[in-house]
């Protein structure tokens, strides 16, 4: 078992891995913001927030083998949209 931390708020939650080990999810931020936001774990980067369109909440649900990362997110209209982040090596590219 692994604590994989948090974004700076009190609760995260792990949704999927790839064969590398790289983990998404989503964590809260700190002051426990309303909104959780996306993140990337990887043993090299540690947890890393892979962002939102500019709204305040959003969510990571799978990754491939290849760290392309799907989701959603909101817009800054809050407008919640699918999303795609590409990551490389748990970084966001």
């Amino acid at each position: 078992m692994v604590d994989l931390g948090t974004l700076g708020g009190s609760l995260s939650g792990a949704v999927a891995v790839n064969e590398s080990g790289q983990v998404v999810g989503s964590a809260y931020l700190a002051a426990n913001a309303v909104f959780p936001h996306a993140f990337s774990w990887s043993r090299m980067t540690g947890m890393i927030d892979i962002g939102t369109l500019g709204g305040a909440a959003s969510f990571a649900y799978a990754v491939n083998n290849g760290g392309l990362v799907v989701g959603a997110s909101y817009g800054p209209s809050s407008t919640f949209r699918a999303t795609m982040w590409l990551l490389n090596g748990g970084r966001l590219q």
